[in-house]
């Protein structure tokens, strides 16, 4: 998941550089589509078997202990520091919820 295993062929009938851009954009459009449904269907599979429920656990006790923020919060916080790393909001700017 995550990249395109395989690069599909692209047969461009017309004989523009129109059409070659027309046949790219929807080669590479509909590649994505498959893409995103095979993500879909793989994220699915994976809440039915159980394999992120350790994600929602961790995710209740960080709450629990007071590890998170409001989204409010957060998007404002990193509008203010727009030029920090992500890494730097999450760690330096935990704040009860």
């Amino acid at each position: 998941m995550g990249w395109i295993e395989e690069h599909p062929k692209v047969k461009c009938e017309g004989e523009t550089k129109a059409a070659l851009l027309e046949t790219l954009e929807k080669t590479l459009y509909d590649t994505l589509e498959a893409d995103w449904a095979a993500w879909d269907k793989q994220i699915a599979e994976d809440v039915e078997a159980g394999r992120l429920d350790w994600l929602i656990e961790k995710t209740r006790e960080n709450f629990r202990a007071g590890r998170c923020m409001d989204l409010d919060e957060f998007l404002e916080l990193a509008k203010q520091h727009s030029d920090a790393p992500f890494t730097d909001l999450t760690q330096s700017s935990t704040q009860k919820c």
